[in-house]
């Protein structure tokens, strides 16, 4: 994991399973910072493996933080959360998983 900028960011993501064959899931979540205070605007974003067909999935937080990609095939993700021109946050994650509780330091 690499952390760019300043400040603390604490970051917590929910990935349920959705129903189709169980190929696909939602990555649901909320970017806060350490005061559990909502980021609003930040971009997270999904990226498939370079082998992969798929494109990278973007989104920005509401203005209470929240986030959601609906529709994830299975399968492993380079997660990352940005705002222009600061890496927050990145990990290596595998769609499904159980509910994701994360804490991000920023420097």
């Amino acid at each position: 994991m690499r952390l760019l900028g300043a400040g603390a960011i604490a970051f917590s993501a929910m990935l349920c399973g959705a129903l189709q064959a169980q190929t696909f899931a939602a990555v649901i979540g909320r970017v806060v910072d350490s005061a559990q205070h909502s980021i609003p605007n930040v971009q997270v974003r999904l990226r498939p493996p370079a082998n992969s067909d798929l494109g990278d999935q973007i989104v920005l937080s509401s203005g209470d933080g929240q986030f959601s990609f609906p529709r994830v095939q299975n399968g492993p993700y380079l997660l990352e959360v940005s705002q222009w021109p600061y890496l927050l946050y990145r990990q290596k994650i595998d769609v499904p998983l159980p509910p994701l509780n994360l804490v991000v330091q920023r420097k």
